[in-house]
């Protein structure tokens, strides 16, 4: 009776997987760069992207008053063109590093 007990109790083990980390110790300074500059401009185009939703609210809620539309324009404009120099400054960035860009 004890034999199938312990039996059943090794059969019911669950095995947990682990996680073992390098063991060099080591990170690639470019690895480092490249992520922080993905980090950056992953950072930059959301508040541009944040910037052309306000100048649409803006621009919905100007009523036709010609001052509030033009700051609204501007601020689409600008946010836009901002959005554009980040994905440019990517496409840099991933060239200069060596990755193959893939459109």
């Amino acid at each position: 009776m004890k034999s199938k007990i312990k039996e059943f109790g090794k059969s019911a083990l669950i095995t947990i997987p682990t996680i073992t980390p390098k063991t060099s110790g080591s990170v690639d300074p470019k690895d480092v760069v490249s992520r922080a500059i993905d980090f950056g401009l992953f950072f930059v185009g959301a508040i541009a992207l944040v910037f052309v939703i306000w100048g649409g609210v803006q621009f919905i809620t100007a009523g036709g008053e010609p001052d509030k539309v033009t700051k609204a324009k501007n601020t689409l404009l600008y946010s836009i063109l901002g959005i554009i120099v980040v994905a440019l400054a990517y496409l840099i960035v991933k060239w200069a590093g060596g990755a193959p860009i893939v459109t």
